[in-house]
């Protein structure tokens, strides 16, 4: 059979003899069946001197004793894998002939650290002997986890007794997954726009590890720009679920009248944390936000005047443009040309104050009004020292401006008048008149 050969024959013993031996070849299989028995029966026995022969023990036992036992042979007790997709394989056979097919089913796997190429194995009695092999495939779970350990465990199960139930076969096997991700890490980018934007866009980005979810506190803090004037405070927290890389910040600018410098603010975060349960880092914690005015500077420009001298008074005008929403303030004084200050006007200086929204302001110098005759004289005045509350510079477009003063008096005039009389008159009168400027002394020859 498949245990031992049958064996059958006679032995002979010859004068004097007291043993003899029966051969039994015994199968080596590779079966794990226990230990197995069989007996060698005696019969017809017959010795020629004695006519009383006996066989006192006519059956022997044969005991095989089973040199296989069920179980799986595995080429490693442990593997080592990484997060970057490195692999390691290992492999299985049985350790005894089955007499039906045995399943290998392998279990605990855990899918976030590693995959596997089959979860299967069959092994038949034909090649019970052939070994199999399994692929283990690290994967990221984008934690700061550090390494992880996990068992896999293969069972046997199947039609043979001896792979299944209380004889199934267990085998662990200890696999490691490298661990590659760094701490999460949090950081938010400068960003600049215009005062007339109405808001500005901040991108807080999240590197490192991004499988958590991760936390981070945020404020905006004043520098040149003010959240009084310039835009609207923020404060809060954002969270980034696993997978998100990024997160946006909206803050309101305030668009004012000022014409002022570039102001900055700045955003900062705080405070950061991840529920994988390591403490997330902050890279770049501040961002500055530049906001670039959108207003022309406030212009100055003068106008110049021409009066009579007699009006008593020169008016001249000062516009302003550009930026109207701050106070605006410039010098003035008079200069001296072919007028002369206390003989022709009254030198005049003083500063004028534009309030928010007002585009124009007055200068008076007072005019002379003399009895001289003279020609047209001028003088100038001029604008100076202009400063505003957006704190940009103003612009002087027309610095200076000329009044011209036209004089009232009448120049002198002399005229004879004509005359008729009579030769017997005896003489004649006629009469010479002097008009226009009549303040001085005037001589004629006739």
């Amino acid at each position: 059979g498949s245990d031992y050969t049958s064996a059958s024959g006679s032995l002979s013993f010859g004068a004097g003899d007291t043993t003899r031996s029966i051969t039994v070849n015994i199968s080596d299989d590779s079966v794990a069946e226990g230990n197995e028995g069989f007996t060698v029966g005696l019969s017809n026995i017959v010795d020629a001197t004695s006519a009383a022969e006996t066989i006192s023990d006519n059956s022997g036992a044969g005991t095989i004793t089973d040199n296989d036992s069920a179980g799986l042979t595995i080429s490693a007790t442990s593997l080592s894998t990484s997060e970057t997709g490195t692999t390691a394989s290992f492999t299985v056979k049985l350790s005894s002939q089955p007499t039906a097919d045995v399943t290998v089913t392998l279990t605990g796997l855990d899918s976030t650290e590693g995959s596997l190429d089959k979860t299967t194995l069959t092994f038949t009695p034909a090649n019970w002997n052939s070994t199999q092999t399994l692929i283990v495939t690290g994967l990221p779970d984008n934690l700061d986890d550090g390494d992880v350990n996990y068992e896999l465990q293969l069972q046997t199960s199947g039609a043979d007794d001896k792979y299944s139930g209380a004889n199934s076969r267990k085998q662990t096997l200890q696999i490691t997954n490298t661990d590659k991700d760094e701490a999460p890490s949090l950081s938010i980018a400068d960003v600049q726009a215009r005062e007339d934007s109405g808001t500005v866009q901040l991108t807080i980005t999240r590197g490192g590890a991004t499988g958590g979810t991760t936390r981070v506190n945020f404020a905006s803090i004043d520098a040149t720009a003010l959240a009084t004037g310039d835009f609207t405070a923020i404060s809060g927290a954002v969270s980034f679920a696993p997978g998100e890389t990024s997160k946006s910040l909206s803050v309101r600018l305030t668009n004012d009248d000022l014409a002022e410098p570039d102001e900055v603010f700045l955003v900062r975060l705080s405070e950061a944390t991840d529920d994988s349960g390591v403490r997330a880092q902050l890279g770049k914690d501040q961002a500055t936000v530049s906001v670039a005015d959108d207003e022309a500077p406030a212009a100055l420009t003068i106008g110049g005047a021409t009066v009579n001298e007699q009006d008593g008074t020169a008016r001249l005008v000062v516009t302003r443009s550009g930026a109207l929403g701050g106070e605006t303030t410039v010098r003035y004084a008079t200069a001296a040309g072919t007028a002369s200050a206390e003989a022709d006007y009254e030198a005049t200086s003083g500063t004028l104050v534009f309030a928010a929204g007002e585009t124009s302001k007055d200068i008076r110098v007072p005019i002379v009004d003399d009895k001289l005759l003279e020609t047209r004289e001028t003088f100038d005045v001029t604008l100076s020292a202009a400063t505003d509350t957006g704190l940009r510079p103003v612009v002087l477009n027309e610095a200076s401006a000329v009044v011209a003063i036209v004089d009232d008096e009448i120049p002198l005039s002399i005229s004879i008048a004509n005359v008729e009389f009579n030769e017997g008159d005896g003489s004649a009168q006629l009469q010479v008149t002097r008009s226009g400027d009549l303040s001085g002394t005037t001589t004629l020859h006739y």
